[in-house]
């Protein structure tokens, strides 16, 4: 409950300076063999010292996943092909790809096991990289206004030093559905799915742009399918909920 109250006084702090801070949020709740739950809360100020428009986030989360409790206490998200688009330049490659990079450092807890001591301390303390790769289709290039993004492709890859991976492969082939195969592995305990995912809102990328922080879906994605632990050669049935949002 700290850690909640923690999160929460976080919040109230950067909402006070809301007129100077654009925010994302992402609330995932996530259920197959066990509930788990992210809440994330991504920001950045509007413009650079140099009046350009920022694409780099901080990001703060409060998560459950599997026996564990965490804090992100600090995270970035880093775009990593931040200039605009030129169509006289050689840089047509950001007219349809997207590649994002990110870094966190958490404070993490399993409830049902006894404290560290004080010497060992260091174990509550995790981290994690990840790299996100996103594919538009021609029609969503530059900045064109798109509702439909048919043909789009993403590649997720995520790891810590504590032996937690994960890693989709998502593939748009119509409408608002995304079909996401996926293997994610929590210490020795590893799974593998393919689920659908369906964004409910038909018009969730109306008026955003193909560049930077405004490509970005906004509304309720509803995720299901059939989920296999290697470990217990056991199947389970996979169901989550997201809302994404932003204020930009």
């Amino acid at each position: 409950m700290k850690w909640v109250a923690l999160f929460f006084v976080m919040f109230c702090v950067l909402q006070g300076n809301a007129q100077n801070i654009f925010f994302r949020s992402t609330s995932k709740v996530e259920y197959s063999e066990q509930i788990n739950f992210n809440q994330t809360i991504y920001w950045r100020k509007h413009f650079n010292k140099e009046s350009g428009l920022k694409t780099i986030y901080n990001l703060n989360s409060i998560y459950k996943t599997d026996s564990l409790f965490g804090i992100l206490v600090y995270g970035i998200d880093i775009d990593m092909m931040s200039d605009r688009f030129e169509k006289n330049k050689g840089n047509t490659f950001r007219y349809w790809n997207k590649i994002r990079m990110g870094f966190g450092l958490m404070f993490e807890k399993n409830p049902y096991n006894p404290p560290f001591p004080i010497e060992t301390a260091y174990n509550y303390i995790n981290a994690e990289i990840y790299l996100n790769y996103l594919h538009l289709p021609h029609s969503a290039r530059g900045d064109r206004t798109t509702k439909s993004r048919r043909g789009s492709f993403m590649i997720f890859l995520l790891a810590t030093p504590s032996k937690r991976f994960e890693g989709y492969l998502k593939i748009k082939p119509f409408g608002r559905v995304w079909i996401k195969p996926y293997f994610k592995q929590e210490y020795s305990i590893k799974h593998i799915s393919i689920c659908t995912e369906i964004e409910l809102n038909q018009i969730g990328y109306n008026k955003t742009k193909a560049e930077s922080s405004k490509d970005l879906y906004r509304g309720f994605t509803i995720s299901c399918g059939p989920e296999y632990n290697l470990n217990s050669k056991n199947i389970y049935f996979y169901l989550g909920i997201k809302y994404e949002g932003r204020n930009h």
